[in-house]
């Protein structure tokens, strides 16, 4: 029987909150309101034990781009939802960048908004620490964290620590290990791991970090391919925690 999932809900009005509570609670989640100001949220207990917090924009009292960068900084396995009335791209990709894994606009299902409390809770419930703690550390080096490779990429350095011999054969084992504990394609990690270090690149991540990386790594930031990449950051990963596997 899988663990109970604890999702915060910002907000504990009668035409948003409540009855999303509701209908998370009898779809087996530990769905709480708690009233939409940002500072009582902030000293809330119960924020130490939440996998997905959902965030009408609307109707949350103070900045939210301070309010989720706090969040992802404070506590970097929380999913955050953010739910607008109003469709605004650009609103959406600052978010994003903020780190918030999905914006959904208004009208939306209280079903839909379940499927995504799931999609987004789910990795985070069943990842070992290990992974928990490399994901952490994507987040501290401005690594887009928001995007499915990230939590790939964390799962492929972790098996890339525990046993150096994984990346030889990367599209054989890895990515078929990853895909199985994702129950996703082993084409659609490749992907996705792909699409998140093209990105990472392009913010000159990886520039930023020369002088941390194994010169071996450090020539070309364009041309990784996706075993180096994992192996660099599980090679920074180790040096910065003092682990003597690679």
């Amino acid at each position: 029987m899988r663990e109970m999932l604890n999702v915060m809900i910002c907000d504990n009005s009668l035409h948003f909150g409540i009855p999303l509570m509701n209908f998370l609670q009898k779809s087996g989640f530990n769905a709480f309101c708690r009233r939409s100001d940002i500072n009582l949220i902030y000293s809330d207990d119960l924020l130490d034990t939440c996998q997905v917090i959902v965030i009408y924009s609307e109707l949350l009292c103070g900045n939210i781009f301070a309010f989720v960068k706090h969040i992802r900084s404070q506590h970097p396995n929380i999913r955050v939802i953010i739910i607008t009335s109003h469709s605004n791209k650009d609103f959406s990709l600052s978010l994003a960048d903020y780190g918030v894994y999905i914006t959904l606009t208004m009208p939306v299902s209280l079903y839909d908004i379940q499927k995504y409390v799931e999609k987004n809770a789910s990795p985070y419930n069943y990842t070992p620490r290990l992974q928990r703690n490399i994901l952490s550390y994507l987040i501290k080096i401005g690594f887009p964290i928001h995007l499915n490779g990230a939590a790939y990429i964390a799962c492929a350095v972790e098996n890339t620590i525990r046993n150096p011999e994984f990346i030889s054969s990367i599209t054989t084992d890895m990515y078929s290990l990853i895909s199985a504990q994702f129950n996703v394609s082993s084409k659609m990690v490749e992907r996705s791991i792909r699409h998140a270090i093209d990105v990472a690149s392009k913010r000159q991540i990886l520039a930023k970090l020369k002088n941390n990386i194994n010169p071996d790594f450090a020539d070309d930031f364009d041309s990784f391919t996706n075993s180096e990449f994992i192996v660099a950051i599980a090679d920074m990963f180790c040096k910065e925690f003092n682990i003597s596997n690679l």
